[in-house]
């Protein structure tokens, strides 16, 4: 795409702890955020990064690789990747797509901001990244289908090697179905007090982190470890880590279906650093190793 003067977004920190605190107005600064991108596609302005896909799969300290794409939108500050065999620097007003399965560290720059969009089973999800302490997550909010769709016009944008309209046909369908797809956002779960409100929503975005841990999520929440597992059994009714393996075992099922990546690659997108361990929490759930799940091909109507 053609280069196009972007101003960058700053927003104060009144304005940022009000988005912090309501989805409904982060939904709203996603879609405002979205209308822009389309029309700044349309006149060749906020330019797509796409790294070339070199290296994927591997495992890399720092730098942990995805099961399907992730996108970045970039608002102000700059955002610095490292892949196994480039770096790139995203600026604002840019975007870039990270193709599934290429490995990725990253540290910032300036006065910082930016969207992250990642795909989930079920549909996708956005969060605000930003600079407060150090760099900071907002919540995750989730919405509900086009998982497919954007998988696969997210790959045809890493494979165009064209001379550039198709790339932009392709931005423009990916950005107005994801501005459509915020109209159908996940159900608010009933979760009780804010702190368990923002567990969720931490465990959503870093459930695959291989350092995830009851006592990184606590210090994250501002709370001690003991105190926030005795809550969250008393309102879920299960240990925290048992709902962080459920979340990366429905993830798991996702990529054995669908993807081409072995067992082991599996276990180390989905959190877990050694695939032994993984295939025990993934055989106390469905009842079956994640080598035979996926030859049988089996379904989500497994009983766990």
């Amino acid at each position: 795409m053609e280069d196009g003067i972007i101003k960058p977004l700053f927003l104060t920190q009144n304005r940022l702890e009000s988005l912090l605190d309501s989805r409904a107005e982060r939904v709203a600064f996603y879609a405002k955020m979205l209308e822009r991108r389309v029309a700044e596609a349309a006149r060749g302005a906020g330019r797509l990064r796409v790294p070339a896909a070199r290296g994927l799969r591997r495992r890399l300290a720092g730098k942990p690789f995805h099961g399907d794409p992730e996108f970045f939108f970039q608002e102000s500050g700059v955002l610095h990747f490292e892949f196994p065999e480039e770096t790139m620097a995203l600026r604002a007003g840019e975007f870039a797509l990270i193709p599934a399965g290429l490995p990725h560290g990253e540290r910032w720059t300036g006065r910082f901001l930016n969207v992250i969009l990642m795909v989930q089973p079920d549909g996708f999800s956005l969060h605000l990244g930003f600079i407060r302490d150090g760099m900071r997550c907002g919540p995750a909010d989730r919405f509900i289908g086009l998982t497919e769709r954007l998988v696969r016009t997210a790959e045809e944008l890493a494979e165009d090697d064209g001379d550039g309209m198709v790339r932009r046909g392709l931005t423009l369908a990916l950005l107005g179905r994801l501005r459509a797809g915020l109209e159908q956002p996940t159900p608010d779960r009933e979760v009780g007090p804010p702190l368990l409100r923002r567990c969720h929503e931490l465990i959503e975005s870093h459930y695959a982190r291989l350092d995830f841990s009851v006592e990184w999520l606590a210090s994250a929440l501002g709370c001690s470890a003991d105190h926030l597992s005795r809550i969250f059994r008393r309102r879920t009714g299960l240990r925290l880590m048992e709902f962080v393996h459920d979340r990366r075992v429905a993830q798991a099922r996702k990529l054995l279906r669908e993807s081409t990546l072995r067992v082991a690659e599996v276990a180390w997108v989905c959190g877990f650093s050694r695939p032994s361990y993984f295939n025990r929490i993934f055989r106390a759930r469905t009842g079956m190793t994640p080598r035979f799940f996926r030859v049988g091909k089996v379904g989500d109507n497994v009983v766990p």
